[in-house]
Parts: structure tokens; sequence; C-alpha cells
């Protein structure tokens, strides 16, 4: 933690502006060339010794798929030193304005050449055991980002007090089948673009998008002929709980983590990273 609480991230007022308002921002060249070589072994490694959480969805019309892994710092080193020493956790912290930071879980995310795979839109907390206004995510490609395979954002969203059902990522379009009086129907977004405002941006490895993790989201697959490998990292700040109440969601599992629901995300599988430096 002392690493990364001296790191001053690249970070400026119209930044943390920018990311309350929108509920995502773009920092360019925020991670150096020694961590994107870093974070290519770290996947080279992920990828070699996938962990129990590791997913694979299909690609439509037998084309290529979309390969995800997370929550495997503490087994990969090339992850943990990523995770405990990049600037990720003070970027997340300083846009949240938070106190201290834990770190939530890693996340290891590849769309293949040619992959037919989207990601459909989606909320990320709703789907996570934690509530709280502070929890984002350091999104970090390894491969350029175009407008073939961006990312896009409903920019506010954030800030619309709802908690939209989420939807399949091995059936795009349909429904998770969770039960929850506290979901509504979500807008088809698509089919309505003149009603909402996207963000999206091209990106360069070692840019970052840090996004809030109530805002809606979504991808296409990867038409391009290279792959697109991110490296994210989610973040959680002062007003994070643990709501292990919500085992039946669908992020990733903590069985061992020892907290009860309503207790701060602080412990030994959501270690605290990095704190505000004094005034």
């Amino acid at each position: 933690m002392d690493d990364a609480r001296e790191i001053v991230p690249p970070v400026a007022a119209e930044h943390v502006a920018i990311y309350r308002r929108d509920g995502v921002v773009l920092l360019r060249g925020a991670f150096d060339a020694d961590w994107l070589d870093l974070s290519r072994r770290a996947i080279e490694h992920n990828l070699r010794k996938p962990g129990f959480r590791a997913k694979y969805y299909a690609g439509g019309n037998g084309k290529p798929g979309f390969f995800q892994d997370s929550c495997s710092w503490w087994r990969i080193p090339e992850l943990r030193d990523y995770c405990f020493g990049s600037p990720a956790a003070a970027i997340a912290g300083t846009l949240m304005g938070a106190r201290s930071v834990n770190l939530f879980f890693d996340n290891i995310m590849i769309k293949e050449p040619g992959a037919d795979a989207p990601t459909p839109w989606h909320q990320d907390v709703p789907n996570w055991p934690v509530t709280g206004s502070q929890v984002c995510s350091v999104w970090m490609p390894l491969d350029p980002i175009t407008v073939e395979n961006r990312m896009e954002f409903v920019r506010g969203s954030h800030g619309w007090g709802k908690s939209f059902m989420p939807s399949s990522f091995a059936t795009p379009g349909k429904a998770e089948n969770i039960v929850d009086t506290d979901f509504v129907p979500a807008p088809d977004f698509d089919a309505r673009r003149g009603e909402f405002e996207f963000v999206a941006y091209d990106m360069e490895p070692g840019d970052c998008v840090v996004f809030d993790g109530h805002v809606m989201h979504g991808a296409p697959g990867n038409p391009t002929a290279r792959p697109r490998r991110a490296l994210i990292t989610r973040w959680t700040g002062d007003d994070a709980r643990y709501a292990g109440d919500k085992h039946d969601r669908i992020g990733p599992p903590f069985p061992r983590c020892g907290l009860k629901t309503g207790e701060k995300l602080t412990s030994e599988t959501f270690p605290v990273v990095w704190e505000a430096p004094s005034p």
C-alpha cells in the first residue's frame, strides 16, 4: 500500500468533473510501457492457467467468441503486481473522491479477431455482491480500440437511481433468470438511440476508461483482424458494503471473504490498496 500511495495519478480536476457528470472518463497514456509489458505477461499467464471463474462465450454463426476470467491476483504474480503497484488504484480513488480504495477484483477480457460476441447493455453493481456509490472500473486495453469494437456508455445513466434487469452474456438479448424486485426492464438502447446520449472512445494501449459501477454500457463483437485484450481492475471506496445476500446474481462469487452482509469491503479478499494523501 505504501508504494501505491506515493503514485501521483494522471487525473486533473476536469477529469473528476467529467466522471461525476457522465459516469465515465477517458485518461490518455495513464499506463507506461513497463505496465503494458507486465499486463501482457499477466494476460498470457492467466490464459495458460485460467481459474474456476473463467468463462468462454461462443460467437454466433460459428465465429470466434469472448473469453474472460476474474479474481486471479492472488495466484498470478503479474496481476498482483499490477493491482498493487500500478496507478490504477490511485486513479480510481481520486476520481471517486474516496479516502481509501479496496481492490474488489481483477478481470481480463479477450475478444478474438473476428469475434461475433457482443457485450450486452448492462450495469455492473446490480450483478455483484456490493452496494454503494463508490464502485468503479479501470479498463485498460492492450490493443487499439476503434469504432468497430469500442465500448459505449449511456451518458449520465449512473445517476438515474435504477437497477436494470441484466442481460445474458451467453445469449445477448435474453434477460438473466434473476428474481429481484429491485430490477426494472432496461430500455432498448439500440432501438431508441435518439432518446439517449452515448459516449465512446477510440483508445491506444496504455489509455484507460474509468467508469462508475452504475453506468449502463455495452460493446459490439470484434470484427477487426486483431484481438481486443483488456485488463480491468474493479475498485470500491468509502461507502461500499458487502452484499452477500446477492449470492444468486451473475457476478463472481466470493465464498470465503469472511464478511457479513452490510460490512465494509475490507478483508484479505478485498485489501486496501490506496489511501488519499493527508491534506
